[in-house]
């Protein structure tokens, strides 16, 4: 594909394009004719091309207008590529030409191409700094494409109610002022980590374009804002908007220093972490600006285990729920010196552990399938928006600043997300036989949610539609303790502690006051190689929330499994 962005003139790249655009469009055409425009026995069918207005007897008919449906669907998908990566290489043309010569004369604008290791732990960079020259066409067109193919997708092919939107009508209501916001009631899943990648995709649109971080939130916060008023009918989310926007950068950012890290292990994995960079070298013919080298542990993790929770409100029996076995997979990533780390650049450190587990259910839920399946996703990660090392001595290192937690986990026995920026302390001490790390973060919660167990376990019927999560403010703490010798085991202690005021305005019959909740997590592990450990961990979680109408929860839950640990790095 760069051969052609990079040796072809834009004007005839953009009339190549839509020689091919018009020739399947005419094949799609006749296609169509024959397909729909006949019944099964050969007769003539009058058919409005607008079949979400006609009403279908024929199974066959059926079957044929729903692959009509994909088919148009990729005519118009096909139709957006062509023509903005036309435009974008028409407009760019010049830019193509100035980096290739860069490239190998090693002029100035280089560093669009700048791959060599450098020492982030005294990053001068800032929110606001950017490297390299910005992208602005093929930044402006990639942040849409996402949007437009997921809105054509769920209008066209999935045939979404809420997807056929009246664009006039949606437009009006921004230009008036009338637009109403209210907090939705979609899937967990969907909206705190769906959301937050829908909009690290408009993020990293922008990023690897060479912008700014500041300025790449911006864009992310348009897309969000686009969405939720001109491509759904529904009304917009507050919830989404927050999510998509703030929890595009924590995500974002993250995945942007990983798929430079990738260029080094293998090339399109990075293609894989950050998809937006396919848009913007394909067009360009250039790589965004980044470093690698910065990865300072890296694992992966499978393993197995059980878990045992209860459900106590008074006027309701104790529900046991036993999780008698399930797998276990994750990774974890130490991205930068977080303990020693002196900066200016939001997300130059962080930590990332990502993973799930699936196992047997415990016969309890609100629906079928999750009674019988155990489920668990979970995202824990935190990153340094302004550091400072202070107190340094032989043997000791402390960092100071302003962190970005951002917590995620979808737990068949409870629920809870933040995005919680706030200040925090890291210290190490380093001995001639071991090594000690601690940190202690203090956090306000933007936007977080907790489950209502009612809700969860379907204990109150609704004629409505019901989430079985609260949305919420509040506080995050999280006390952290790693204890390991060198060449020998390791014992680390996690601690995360939320206090939740939940919003009276979240379509609640049950609205309670206010949830608090603790997620503590201990494991040892023993090496038996240089990139290899085994392992044992213990999750004890506990909850207590405070309702208006119902009695209140107390709810705990314990579980215990073992694991292989995998060091990469």
């Amino acid at each position: 594909m760069n051969f052609f962005f990079r040796k072809m003139p834009g004007h005839l790249f953009f009339i190549i394009n839509q020689s091919i655009y018009v020739c399947l469009r005419i094949n799609l055409k006749h296609f169509f004719n024959n397909a729909f425009c006949s019944s099964v026995s050969g007769e003539p069918v009058m058919y409005d091309c607008n079949f979400h207005s006609h009403i279908i007897a024929d199974d066959d008919l059926l079957i044929k207008t729903q692959k009509y449906r994909i088919l148009f669907f990729m005519n118009r998908i096909l139709k957006l590529f062509l023509i903005s990566a036309a435009v974008s290489s028409f407009l760019t043309f010049p830019l193509h030409a100035q980096s290739s010569v860069s490239e190998t004369s090693g002029e100035e604008g280089q560093i669009l191409h700048n791959y060599e290791a450098g020492d982030i732990r005294f990053s001068e960079d800032t929110l606001f700094s950017h490297h390299g020259e910005r992208h602005y066409i093929t930044a402006a067109t990639g942040m849409f494409v996402p949007t437009v193919v997921l809105s054509l997708w769920n209008r066209y092919a999935s045939g979404s109610g809420w997807a056929k939107v009246d664009y006039a009508r949606n437009f009006n209501r921004i230009k008036n002022g009338t637009v109403k916001w209210e907090w939705d009631t979609d899937w967990y899943w969907t909206n705190f980590v769906l959301h937050p990648y829908q909009g690290q995709l408009s993020y990293s649109a922008f990023r690897t374009a060479n912008f700014s971080q500041f300025e790449s939130i911006l864009a992310a916060t348009f897309g969000s804002f686009v969405w939720e008023t001109m491509c759904e009918n529904n009304t917009p989310s507050l919830n989404d908007m927050v999510y998509t926007s703030l929890g595009a950068w924590p995500m974002g950012e993250m995945l942007h220093r990983l798929s430079f890290e990738a260029d080094e292990a293998w090339g399109p994995l990075r293609f894989l972490i950050t998809p937006m960079r396919i848009w913007n070298e394909g067009i360009t013919g250039d790589r965004p600006y980044g470093t690698h080298g910065n990865i300072k542990e890296l694992s992966f993790y499978t393993g197995f285990g059980a878990a045992n929770g209860v459900n106590d409100a008074a006027d309701y029996e104790k529900a046991d729920e036993v999780y008698p076995l399930f797998a276990s997979l994750g990774l974890n990533v130490v991205y930068g010196d977080s303990f020693y780390h002196d900066s200016n650049d939001p997300f130059s450190a962080f930590n990332l552990s990502i993973g799930g587990s699936l196992g047997k259910g415990c016969g309890e839920g609100y629906r079928a399938l999750e009674k019988d399946l155990m489920h668990n996703l979970y995202i824990f990660s935190d990153g340094w928006v302004l550091s400072r090392s202070v107190a340094e001595s032989d043997g000791r290192d402390t960092t100071v600043g302003l962190i970005f937690d951002y917590d995620f986990l979808w737990h068949s026995f409870m629920n809870f997300s933040t995005l919680a920026p706030g200040f925090a302390v890291k210290q190490r001490f380093t001995g001639e036989k071991a090594k000690v790390e601690w940190e202690l973060h203090l956090d306000a919660v933007v936007l977080g949610t907790h489950d209502v167990w009612y809700y969860r376990r379907g204990i109150i019927d609704s004629d409505r539609i019901y989430k079985a999560y609260n949305y919420s403010v509040g506080g995050e703490a999280v006390a952290a303790v790693r204890y390991k010798f060198h060449d020998g085991p390791a014992f680390v202690l996690n601690d995360h502690f939320y206090a939740f005021y939940d919003f009276k305005d979240a379509k609640h019959e049950v609205e309670p006051g206010v949830s608090v909740f603790n997620y503590l997590r201990g494991e040892v592990t023993f090496p038996v190689s240089e990139e290899i450990d085994l392992g044992a961990e213990n999750i004890l979680y506990s909850a207590y929330s405070v309702f208006d109408e119902y009695p209140d929860i107390a709810s705990l839950m314990y579980s215990a499994g073992f694991f292989v640990r995998y060091n990469l790095k």
